[in-house]
């Protein structure tokens, strides 16, 4: 029985125009500017060995790797112009891979990579905030929930008590 996909957007069967792979890797840097201090007393201050300093408002970093492999035609490339509001496309390195062939020695292979990094004008005050998902080009989006929510929470998981 075949696989059905109800989010697909695309459905061509065998035809190997359609994309085959496509990865797309994203990570959130959240640098709150907060330094760590030791306390120069021997004894310390108020009890504590160290003090704990903020030197800056909080910046956030959206670092986006992908991968794009596709038979025939060139895989699709992410817009990084089209990210949202808020957002500012600080780099872009893009690493077209040589051309190969498939097995049968004749159909041409096409592979592209690249990293796109954004800094947000904004940030939320919670550090998942603007964190999203990434979705492959194939995928309607409006159908997933792509946030990370408050609810989304455990406290469990990094307790130590």
């Amino acid at each position: 029985m075949p696989v059905k996909d109800t989010n697909s957007i695309i459905n061509q069967g065998n035809n190997q125009s359609v994309i085959t792979d496509y990865r797309v890797r994203s990570r959130f840097e959240r640098d709150f500017r907060r330094y760590q201090l030791g306390i120069t007393s021997p004894t310390g201050f108020l009890g504590r060995t160290a003090a704990f300093v903020q030197l800056a408002a909080p910046t956030l970093l959206w670092v986006v790797d992908w991968t794009g492999c596709s038979f025939l035609d060139k895989p699709s490339v992410p817009d990084p112009y089209t990210v949202g509001l808020g957002w500012v496309l600080l780099d872009a390195c893009l690493e077209p891979a040589a051309v190969t062939v498939a097995v049968d020695g004749s159909t041409p292979l096409y592979r592209l990579t690249g990293t796109y990094v954004f800094g947000h004008e904004l940030p939320g005050p919670l550090v998942y905030s603007n964190v999203r998902f990434p979705v492959a080009p194939w995928i309607d989006g409006t159908n997933l929930i792509v946030t990370i929510a408050a609810t989304d929470l455990d406290p469990a998981i990094l307790s130590f008590g």
